[in-house]
């Protein structure tokens, strides 16, 4: 017996492949119509297919070399979840720290909509 997709479970899962950029394993998260949503301090980005949703993850996760995700934390209900997480880059010999958070809703145990929120970067020092 299947247990059913948690949106914390969802979201997690979503966060692993951003970090793998495995398009294999967007196809069994994302639903066929799922929609995505970008926001940043300059733009507002939709994409309104499975594939196109992909792919603009895939673009996304591209600016995130060998990235250590840190999830600062969650909110949870029966169907949604909210993740406010940084991503941790190393950048000319420093690790720069991009905050970030997402809205992940799921319908029939898949992502329906994502909306990601990007913020700027918010500070660097040297690897330890």
């Amino acid at each position: 017996m299947d247990v059913p997709l948690s949106p914390i479970k969802a979201s997690r899962r979503l966060l692993a492949v951003l970090a793998s950029r495995s398009t294999t394993e967007f196809e069994t998260v994302l639903r066929s119509d799922a929609l995505l949503q970008i926001y940043s301090e300059e733009s507002r980005q939709t994409f309104l297919s499975r594939r196109e949703v992909c792919q603009a993850l895939l673009v996304e996760a591209a600016a995130w070399p060998e990235p250590t995700i840190n999830v600062q934390g969650w909110d949870a209900d029966a169907e949604s979840a909210t993740v406010a997480f940084q991503i941790w880059v190393k950048e000319n010999g420093l690790i720069t720290q991009h905050d970030h958070s997402l809205i992940v809703t799921l319908r029939d145990d898949q992502i329906e909509k994502i909306t990601l929120y990007r913020n700027q970067k918010a500070g660097c020092g040297p690897i330890a």
